[in-house]
């Protein structure tokens, strides 16, 4: 039986992440996508862990400043939370996370060309990487998926967006099809392949990253 990362790579053939120009030199020399989460333990900036950011913030990491993306787009009055699972929580279920958008040799998903629309003011990176050099680079940590944009919970409707510990579902558990993944997500951290490439012209010229 074809498993769902065989079809997903044949369906979604690249995978996209954007960050800020100043982060990479030290995702270069890391080879690693690091969750903002790791950063504000490192920064002793814990208490940010569980609100979203309201603007880009500035983490403090050694000799190094880490640039992280602002959370505007998530508001506790538009989500409906699962059992057990609080606003809090969420935010913080948020950060632990390392996000890809999954697409085509030319661009990612809708989801993916709206959210990079939002900074294309700024001085931001995208990485393109093959999804399976991707999967490959990261043997020991199964991979999960969303249906939605997880970080941008809209009411429709009058209806909130459901959000809960189901939001992310491992490879091996999920039942949608590829077409239907929004988001690929790797928990805590992601090793980058020598394919990675960058691009800071958008979704035109990718040079290797390596």
């Amino acid at each position: 039986m074809t498993t769902l990362n065989e079809k997903f790579v044949q369906t979604r053939p690249f995978v996209y992440h954007l960050t800020a120009l100043a982060n990479i030199d030290s995702i270069r020399r890391r080879r690693v996508l690091f969750s903002a989460k790791h950063f504000l333990e490192q920064g002793g900036e814990a208490d940010y862990m569980q609100r979203p950011r309201r603007g880009p913030r500035l983490i403090r990491v050694g000799s190094e400043v880490i640039h992280l993306r602002d959370q505007n787009p998530l508001h506790a009055g538009n989500v409906a939370l699962g059992l057990d699972m609080t606003f809090p929580i969420f935010v913080e279920m948020l950060n632990s996370k390392v996000f890809f958008w999954p697409g085509s040799a030319a661009s990612p998903i809708d989801y993916g060309v709206r959210h990079f629309a939002r900074y294309v003011d700024d001085e931001v990176v995208v990485l393109r990487i093959p999804s399976k050099d991707l999967i490959l680079s990261n043997p020991l940590v199964e991979p999960q998926v969303c249906s939605y944009n997880s970080g941008s919970p809209r009411c429709s409707g009058g209806k909130k967006s459901p959000r809960g510990w189901n939001t992310f579902v491992p490879f091996s558990r999920s039942i949608m099809r590829p077409s239907q993944v929004v988001e690929l997500v790797y928990a805590d951290k992601a090793n980058l392949p020598n394919s990675t490439q960058a691009s800071t012209q958008g979704l035109a010229d990718f040079q290797p990253l390596f």
